[in-house]
């Protein structure tokens, strides 16, 4: 995994041992998000919402192992299935 900090950005890369289509729909599908983002005893996500388009915006709710709730938010830049998901 590589991961980098640009300014305010966290960008990240991983080698995934699934086909392409998999991952994608991983990474953009909400059931599936809420699955995979987070940890038991640290965080989960839930509400996931996605514009899954250049310039859209994704959202979800977040909600510590305390019970403290959030908001993570971002933008797509690049929308390119299964390519690509900047």
């Amino acid at each position: 995994m590589k991961v980098e900090c640009a300014g305010s950005a966290i960008v990240a890369e991983i080698e995934i041992s699934a086909p392409p289509e998999t991952v994608f729909d991983a990474l953009t599908t909400p059931a599936e998000l809420a699955a995979w983002w987070g940890a038991e005893g640290m965080y989960r996500t839930h509400d996931w919402h996605l514009d899954l388009r250049p310039g859209g915006e994704w959202s979800c709710r977040a909600t510590s192992a305390s019970g403290a709730r959030m908001t993570v938010r971002g933008h797509y830049l690049e929308v390119d299935r299964p390519r690509a998901l900047v």
